[in-house]
């Protein structure tokens, strides 16, 4: 009997030996179902990218959405990460299989170059209470200016320097006038070699430390006034 039991455990599983001892294990399998969750909001995009026109003093961005779930989405709060951007959705509440957007409102003034901002939306959806919208605006220049701020170091000799513009596009840019507010530094404008450049001259009429000014270069950018600056100083 005693030989007949131990051959009935050799077929139930496998073993481990701690020293003399046996021990058998029997594996059990355990199946559970896990139940698969997704937001109820579907975005189209998340991600948007646009490149505004010369001159262009706003924009709008459009992030559409549909509520896949089977319940009403309420939007709690639609939170732009900059005071220049205005986001705010159609309604509130969305109810199952309703499709909606987020409508955003840049305001491009005084702005170059890429303009990257965030809006946060908050839902009471269970799976996904929270999103972050992005969205990437390149914003042209109108006048491409190097450099922005000479320097004169005390011991140098006052030589001209000078600034290089460039109109982004001639037909749409012209460089009125400009006005420099300290006469310690003469300035002049001239055309350069090619088209759509000129140079600005600037030359300190001595090299004395603390002297500084500040030079505005009045442009018309698609028939509207935008003022650049350039910075001179002796240190």
């Amino acid at each position: 009997r005693e030989i007949g039991a131990k051959n009935q455990l050799a077929d139930v599983g496998p073993k481990i030996q701690f020293g003399g001892v046996r021990v058998w294990i029997v594996s059990l399998l355990l199946l559970a179902d896990v139940p698969w969750c997704r937001a109820a909001l579907e975005w189209k995009t998340m991600d948007v990218r646009q490149k505004a026109e010369l001159g262009q003093e706003s924009a709008v961005v459009v992030f559409p959405f549909r509520n896949a779930g089977d319940k009403p989405v309420r939007i709690v709060s639609v939170l732009p990460s900059c005071h220049c951007v205005a986001a705010k959705p159609e309604k509130e509440v969305y109810a199952p299989g309703e499709s909606g957007e987020i409508r955003a409102e840049v305001d491009l003034v005084g702005r170059m170059g890429l303009q990257t901002k965030f809006i946060t939306v908050a839902t009471d959806d269970e799976v996904q209470k929270t999103v972050e919208l992005a969205l990437v605006i390149d914003v042209p220049e109108p006048l491409v200016i190097t450099p922005r701020f000479l320097l004169w170091r005390e011991g140098e000799s006052p030589e001209e320097k000078k600034v290089e513009i460039r109109l982004a596009d001639p037909a749409k840019v012209a460089l009125k006038d400009f006005q420099n507010n300290n006469p310690a530094f003469g300035v002049t404008l001239e055309n350069g070699a090619e088209a759509g450049q000129l140079l600005l001259l600037v030359k300190p009429q001595e090299i004395k430390v603390g002297e500084e000014a500040v030079i505005r270069l009045n442009a018309a950018v698609v028939g509207k006034l935008q003022v650049f600056v350039v910075y001179a100083a002796v240190k």
